[in-house]
């Protein structure tokens, strides 16, 4: 069984995950290198829905390979549940699906500050201890709504490509014998609309939510973006 959904929402989710696992891409590069098929295809290793269908699915009969669509925005929250415990055949009545640790979703200020603070960790100490403090610490109790929450979208320049390779992605799924839940329309990006991305975040925005993150963690507050930046990244170091 494999999840998917539409690229115009996995890229900014996509960039965002790794800044939180430490990479120090900027935005617009990430977009450049996926589009381009660079990194190694280390992207669309894991988001080549077709290819990945094929792969696991090798030697199943048919229709025992299940793709399930994420529902899209503005859909009941218990719908991606919904559809995958039907897949599994399970009985949903009387379950908690409450998050116990939740996934924060950092808004673009708040991943743009992030991203920085991985520039000033030296990559050899880039440990996976560091790594799970972050993720599990340091963004939900330190960082997550230092800054108003502003998501960030995909620049208008990016849509068509994107557009035309969903397009080629969903042919290929109706042409196959999987076990569809959901409507394959719905891993179409949506049309592209208006918005910042974390490149547009500015130095008093990145600062002010810094010196907010200063005053979470019991550091001293500092006048200077630079100086926030490195005090933070000092303080995650201790975590190694």
């Amino acid at each position: 069984m494999l999840t998917a959904r539409d690229l115009g929402r996995v890229l900014p989710s996509a960039w965002q995950q790794r800044v939180k696992m430490g990479a120090r891409q900027p935005y617009r590069r990430f977009l450049a290198t996926v589009r381009r098929g660079e990194d190694d295809q280390k992207f669309w290793r894991y988001q080549d829905v077709p290819a990945i269908l094929a792969l696991w699915s090798d030697g199943l009969p048919a229709g025992r390979a299940h793709l399930v669509v994420v529902p899209p925005a503005g859909a009941p929250r218990d719908e991606l549940w919904l559809r995958t415990a039907a897949v599994l055949g399970l009985d949903v009545t009387g379950l908690d699906t409450d998050a116990r640790t939740p996934n924060d979703s950092l808004g673009l200020v708040e991943a743009e500050l992030l991203r920085r603070i991985n520039e000033r960790v030296p990559r050899p100490r880039r440990t996976p201890a560091l790594t799970r403090h972050v993720k599990g610490r340091f963004v939900p109790e330190a960082l997550a709504g230092s800054a108003e929450r502003e998501s960030f979208v995909l620049p208008e320049r990016h849509h068509d490509w994107v557009r035309d390779r969903s397009e080629a992605t969903v042919a290929d799924l109706r042409a196959s014998a999987y076990d569809v839940v959901g409507d394959l329309h719905d891993l179409l990006p949506a049309d592209p609309r208006t918005g910042r991305t974390p490149d547009d975040a500015t130095d008093d925005e990145l600062l002010a939510a810094a010196r907010v993150v200063l005053s979470r963690l019991d550091l001293a507050d500092t006048p200077t973006l630079d100086g926030a930046v490195a005090a933070i990244a000092d303080e995650l170091l201790t975590h190694r």
